[in-house]
């Protein structure tokens, strides 16, 4: 408290030498002039710290002292005002910078979507933009009920959609429709067919005529399931054929990369850029890094300019830092380059057969040159048909 008292009246901070030191501070006191941090680290010479507005006073005192006094530094509010009561222009900026601050709060300076998993918040942003909401927009202007229909009618995917303003940022929350389950029309007449090479293991049919029997060899596209079953009346109908086909399946394919490879040796240089976006102009406030002909990764921070309270303006501190590296020649060992390969493979394979089944998996390793090639041979058990509407 008694820090914020001495700023706002001020201080000078005075040094006294010569004569009695003493008899100066015994002075101030008689004239109840307060003073603190009485210091005199050498014989002659003292410190003492008085109000800013009893500087003058002072100088007074120390006639019929046989001391000298000189003040050393002024500080606190007082000192601030009368170092700026002739830049007329630096004070007008100042009272309307105070005078915007408050102004700039009425205004939506932030969107944020929140609630949407399959919908692209830009999808969003774009409809309730043309419905009015947007940067800069005044933050009391929003109809929720209106924005709230209008947007729902266009985003046929959302179920409930409401517009929050906290401060500066207009939170938009949505929920997104529960989709129907797929109904499958079992009138359709559809057959089975397979959608990949294979020997046939296992068959599974709930509906249909199979033309497969396990044990045969079966090609991509070959019907595996008809859709004609044997009618009393018409000899033959039409039906949705319904079933799992099993089938052992093969694959083989390869991956490749270089064994020599350019490393990162940082020299401990560092540089960094400053900008300022500001209703999204940018202004740079640097020439160049220094950093010419050399490599250098970049990383960008970009902070928003936050009031108290959690009033977000729209101006943007961007900090580029580049960080100086030189490239170094190297050579990857060659079971650790074949691990990254085998990793890679096997993630591909994965995805290929979803749940099916790996019977056997195997690699193969060859080493040409500085390249590095992995063969993966893996035998699988997998479901192959898929359905196919007959017309």
């Amino acid at each position: 408290m008694n820090g914020i008292i001495n700023f706002l009246r001020g201080n000078a901070k005075i040094d006294i030498y010569g004569g009695n030191p003493e008899q100066f501070i015994n002075n101030l006191a008689g004239q109840g002039i307060p003073f603190w941090k009485f210091e005199k680290p050498e014989p002659g010479l003292a410190s003492v710290i008085i109000p800013y507005s009893y500087a003058r006073d002072a100088e007074r005192l120390k006639k019929g002292t046989e001391c000298g006094i000189e003040v050393v530094r002024r500080s606190g509010l007082p000192v601030f005002l009368n170092k700026i009561k002739r830049r007329w222009v630096l004070i007008i900026g100042l009272i309307l910078c105070l005078l915007a601050v408050p102004a700039m709060s009425l205004f939506v300076w932030e969107i944020e979507v929140s609630g949407n998993e399959t919908v692209p918040a830009g999808e969003i942003l774009s409809v309730v933009e043309k419905l009015g909401v947007h940067i800069g927009m005044l933050s009391f202007s929003i109809d929720q009920q209106d924005i709230r229909s209008r947007a729902l009618s266009e985003l046929k995917d959302l179920s409930w959609l409401t517009v929050n303003i906290k401060g500066t940022k207009a939170e938009i929350k949505v929920r997104e429709r529960i989709k129907k389950p797929e109904i499958i029309d079992e009138k359709i007449p559809t057959e089975i067919i397979a959608e990949k090479n294979g020997v046939v293991t296992e068959i599974n049919v709930f509906q249909g005529a199979p033309l497969i029997v396990v044990g045969q060899t079966v090609a991509k596209g070959d019907v595996l399931v008809s859709s004609e079953m044997p009618s009393i009346k018409s000899g033959t109908r039409r039906v949705h054929a319904m079933g799992e086909i099993y089938a052992r399946t093969w694959y083989d394919f390869s991956c490749e990369m270089p064994l020599k490879y350019d490393s990162k040796v940082y020299t401990g240089k560092k540089a960094k850029k400053f900008s300022i976006i500001m209703f999204g102009k940018r202004i740079n406030l640097y020439f160049s890094t220094g950093f010419s002909n050399t490599f250098c990764d970049k990383i960008i921070k970009c902070e928003r300019v936050i009031l108290p309270g959690g009033y977000a303006l729209p101006i943007t501190v961007n900090t580029e830092t580049y960080v100086q590296y030189e490239a170094e020649s190297c050579v990857m060992d060659v079971k650790e380059a074949e691990d990254i390969l085998k990793k890679r493979l096997s993630e591909s394979l994965d995805k290929i057969i979803g749940e099916g089944e790996k019977v056997s998996v195997g690699f193969e390793t060859k080493v040409s040159g500085d390249i590095i090639m992995v063969t993966l041979h893996a035998e699988c058990i997998e479901q192959i048909g898929n359905l196919r509407e007959v017309k």
